[in-house]
């Protein structure tokens, strides 16, 4: 879970708990409100869509997650095959 660096710095500051929480809730009501709204949106919008469409997309999805995958892999082979730098030097590959 991503903290921001505002978090960090409260977290360190003599901010009681009970204000931290209040400002918490309140800065990020109208986050949830908009991404609610609009992922219920989406979920009307897909559940109307002909069986084919729904096929597809989850078609899509998959081709998405295995291109990812792939993508990842050959990255991973790539940084394992490169040569570990020296001391001092800011070179990168």
């Amino acid at each position: 879970m991503f903290l921001p660096p505002a978090h960090w710095a409260l977290g360190i500051s003599s901010v009681r708990f009970g204000p931290f929480l209040l400002g918490t809730v309140l800065g990020l009501a109208p986050l949830i409100v908009i991404l609610t709204w609009i992922g219920a949106g989406m979920m009307e919008w897909t559940f109307e869509q002909p069986p084919e469409l729904w096929w597809s997309m989850v078609a899509g999805v998959l081709a998405i997650g295995v291109a990812y995958g792939f993508v990842a892999k050959r990255r991973r082979r790539r940084n394992a095959e490169l040569p570990a730098p020296e001391a001092g030097s800011t070179d990168r590959a």
